[in-house]
């Protein structure tokens, strides 16, 4: 997974809300980057960004839509989420 780290909080959460190794990979390669404070950085897989995808490299996302993964400072993946919409609080990087 693009060489990141993973804690534990982040391999449970990972297994408990059924988000596969393949799914990080792509919201990390196509998703939306932002500020999620505390150092850490989000990165969110919205509809708006499934579908630039879709255009631009011919990649269906649609399955990994509404997923978020959060990245450390120090590169480590802290937790991944599902999300309908980031929040306001994440400010884009």
């Amino acid at each position: 997974m693009h060489g990141l780290q993973i804690t534990s909080h982040a391999q449970w959460r990972q297994a408990s809300r059924s988000i596969s190794d393949h799914a990080i990979d792509a919201v990390l390669t196509f998703g939306k980057c932002f500020w999620a404070g505390r150092g850490c950085f989000a990165y969110f897989l919205g509809r708006r960004t499934a579908v630039k995808a879709r255009r631009k490299f011919r990649v269906s996302l649609e399955k990994f839509r509404g997923i978020a993964v959060i990245v450390g400072a120090d590169g480590t993946l802290v937790t991944v989420q599902h999300r309908d919409k980031p929040p306001r609080h994440w400010k884009p990087a």
